[in-house]
Parts: C-alpha cells; sequence; structure tokens
C-alpha cells in the first residue's frame, strides 16, 4: 500500500485497510470544517457585538451632547436644546389663552437666584403683551476669599404648546418661558482681578396663573459644562 500521509488536522490514520484510510480522510475533512465554522461563527458574533456596543453610543450621543458627562434629566444642564424654542425677531409668537396667563398687560417680576442654597442676586423679568420677554441678571457674592460678580441680559419668548409635568402629572396653567443672551463673571481679590469669563447665558422656566415664576439660569461657555441656578419668586 502506498506511503500514508499525515493530514495536520488528524492526529493519525487507520493504516489497517483503505476503507479504514478513507474514513479517517473523511473524519480528518469534518472536523476541519467544524473548526473552520465555529471559527466563522465566532467571528460573526464578535461582529455583532461590537456593532451592538456601537450602536449604543450612538444612542446615547443621540441624548447626552458630545463631550458632556451624564446628567440629570432637566434640560437646564444642557440648555443648547432650548434653542429650539427662540422664536426669531419679526416673527409672531403664538399666545396664551386661560387656563394659562394670557398677558393681556405686560407682566414684570423679580425673582430670588440662588445656587446649592446659596443667595445669587435678582433677576428681573418682563413679559410683552407679543410674547416677547425680556430679563437681565445681577449677582454680587464673596466666596473663597474672593468677591464675584455676574451680569447676564437675556431675550426670549413664551411658548404655548410645551405643558408642565411632575409626579403629580400634568399642569396644562403653567406658561413656559425662555430667553437666551450672554453673561459674564469675573473675580476680584485684594491682590488680583481675575481676566472676565464670558459665555451663554439661557433663562428657563414656568410662569403661573398667579404670575409668580420659578426656573433656572444656566450659563457656559461651551457644550461640556454648564452651571445651573435656580430663580423663584415669592408667593
Amino acid at each position: 500500500m502506498p506511503g500514508l500521509t499525515r493530514h495536520p488536522d488528524c492526529n493519525a490514520l487507520d493504516p489497517g485497510s483503505e476503507a479504514g484510510v478513507t474514513r479517517s480522510l473523511r473524519q480528518c475533512k469534518m472536523k476541519k470544517r467544524f473548526r473552520s465554522n465555529g471559527s466563522a461563527l465566532l467571528l460573526v458574533l464578535v461582529a455583532v457585538a461590537i456593532i451592538l456596543v456601537l450602536m449604543a453610543v450612538q444612542m446615547r450621543t443621540l441624548f447626552i451632547p458630545q463631550g458632556a458627562s451624564p446628567l440629570p434629566t432637566g434640560i437646564e444642564h444642557y440648555p443648547w436644546r432650548l434653542d429650539e424654542f427662540l422664536v426669531a425677531e419679526g416673527e409672531t409668537i403664538k399666545l396664551p389663552r386661560s387656563p394659562k396667563p394670557t398677558l393681556d398687560e405686560a407682566v414684570s417680576l423679580n425673582a430670588a437666584v440662588s445656587r446649592d442654597g446659596l443667595p445669587r442676586g435678582n433677576v428681573s423679568i418682563t413679559f410683552g403683551t407679543d410674547g416677547r420677554i425680556q430679563a437681565a441678571w445681577e449677582s454680587q457674592y464673596e466666596s473663597s476669599g474672593k468677591s464675584h460678580t455676574i451680569t447676564a441680559e437675556m431675550t426670549g419668548n413664551i411658548v404655548v404648546k410645551k405643558t408642565y409635568t411632575d409626579d403629580n402629572g400634568k399642569d396644562k396653567s403653567r406658561l413656559f418661558l425662555v430667553a437666551k443672551g450672554r453673561y459674564q463673571k469675573q473675580a476680584m481679590s485684594a491682590e488680583t482681578t481675575s481676566s472676565p469669563e464670558k459665555g451663554d447665558a439661557w433663562l428657563s422656566g414656568w410662569l403661573k396663573p398667579d404670575l409668580t415664576a420659578e426656573g433656572h439660569i444656566s450659563i457656559g461657555q461651551n457644550t461640556d459644562w454648564t452651571a445651573v441656578y435656580d430663580l423663584i419668586t415669592a408667593d
């Protein structure tokens, strides 16, 4: 019988008969095919896993802007999303009907601003009968041995289509407000005066039927970070 060639995937060949050799070769081929199919299946599973991870990352970026850390769900923590509610100058703003405040007359109010329970000045907000808003914020406070000053002026509008919702359900009597502008923050000490920090400022909140308001002021220089301040008027 001719010399037998050992297949690289075979442990041994049966030299007892031609049928044995044929059977051994067939088994070797089956083993090789099985290993090949197993390797291909493993590659497919790895590829699917990679695709699922990439899809998860992509979905996450739809809700958390690039470069930002995971944040609470409140839009005030990523206020650039408020820009879609701003109505361009010259465009008509839809006016509210009862039970929302109807703004038949101009409304002006002042709200106290705070951060982490510490006072941070006051913001004045004026609502025009056309639905336009003007706001100005001033804050002076002491922290870490320095005197800090923040000023901001913002303009914007009411948004009738948004409805207030909390754990108790919907409250259609509240009127959403949004405004945007620029802020400047500066720190001073007895020895030095820092260069002013400048960036975007957003105002967002809700006007109640009794003409009191609550909401937030958000400031930041980019989408990597945002400082959020609370505002509320006296009842």
